[in-house]
């Protein structure tokens, strides 16, 4: 097992050990999570998963630091100048990224109409080569939006084709960035992490096969 198989597998053990992993049991009343999907599809099932990724920033020694190495093998054989993150969840692991590389990070943003404005925190250079960083993929609406933002600036704009993410819903994400330009590389796909969650008997039985039929019924 190569050593960035053995880091996706203790990711997903920390991803469980501090709650970013929630089962229907978890959700609000109990009846499953609203997605991001919910604010234009308000009638569709309600999921009865939802990744957090979010508290990793609680995190900085266990699931974070284990996504930093995991994102930072991931990285090696690419060319990159920058490395911009789609806000919030993700920021703090592409913080520690960006000190750990060396590399410069920048931010894609709503613009402010107050102090200096414009849509991106940090200093780049038109044309620079970026990386793009999520913690969960869905419909990629989000990464499509900050593409979107990064590509506008500049003479040529900036350089995005690579989306890295540490979770794959496999919701047509990866399908709506290629129709963009973009390639997804994702440490995980949500059928990975339930298998090694089934395997290790850390969710029962019911639990995966609610999950499995909730992803198959769509």
């Amino acid at each position: 097992m190569s050593r960035l198989d053995n880091l996706k597998k203790q990711f997903a053990e920390e991803l469980y050990q501090c709650g970013a992993f929630k089962d229907r049991g978890k959700s609000p009343g109990g009846n499953g999570f609203q997605l991001h999907r919910h604010l234009t599809e308000p009638d569709a099932p309600l999921s009865p998963y939802y990744l957090d990724l979010a508290v990793l920033r609680s995190y900085p020694t266990g699931a974070k630091a284990t996504a930093v190495d995991i994102f930072e093998e991931m990285i090696e054989p690419f060319d990159c100048e920058i490395l911009a993150d789609v806000p919030t969840a993700i920021t703090p692991v592409v913080s520690s990224l960006s000190d750990r590389t060396e590399f410069p990070m920048i931010t894609p943003k709503a613009p402010k109409s107050y102090g200096g404005g414009g849509d991106i925190d940090g200093v780049w250079s038109s044309g620079a080569s970026v990386l793009l960083f999520d913690g969960v993929i869905n419909r990629a609406g989000s990464i499509l939006t900050a593409a979107k933002v990064l590509r506008a600036h500049g003479l040529y704009g900036l350089k995005v084709r690579d989306v890295f993410v540490l979770i794959d819903r496999e919701e047509g994400g990866r399908n709506n960035l290629n129709a963009h330009g973009l390639l997804l590389h994702a440490a995980l796909s949500v059928s990975e992490l339930l298998r090694l969650y089934r395997d290790m008997d850390t969710i029962p039985l019911n639990i995966y096969e609610e999950i499995q039929a909730y992803r198959f019924a769509k």
